[in-house]
């Protein structure tokens, strides 16, 4: 939030290091994440690995509750999904929502009400 498009580069790239090396450590078999943008280079590292069979772990993404905006021009709400959302769609083996509008639009997804 607030930082600029040049130092999110860089740090993004040094997150991406450091989970790197955590992933191979740790050796998850489930990575539950729930739509920040940090989650995206955990998400790309266990994805990576994945491919490689290096590592057999699960991605379970949980879109975030307010994904959600009050529209007045159709007298109701307009959904969709985040950046990470977005990002992780197709990664995701299991790819949650909490708004029943947003599973008609992403037909992957499950709606399975409010968990956060």
């Amino acid at each position: 939030m607030g930082q600029s498009y040049v130092s999110s580069v860089f740090s993004t790239l040094g997150a991406l290091v450091s989970c790197f090396f955590l992933v191979l450590q740790e050796k998850p078999s489930l990575l539950l994440v729930n739509g920040p943008g940090t989650c995206i280079p955990v998400a790309f590292c266990v994805a990576l690995f994945r491919v490689l069979n290096v590592l057999s772990c699960r991605i379970v993404f949980i879109e975030s509750f307010c994904r959600v905006q009050k529209c007045e021009l159709w007298k109701g709400f307009t959904c969709r999904l985040s950046v990470s959302g977005y990002l992780l769609y197709y990664v995701a083996d299991s790819f949650l929502v909490q708004w029943p509008q947003l599973q008609k639009k992403y037909s992957r997804s499950v709606y399975l009400g409010i968990l956060m």
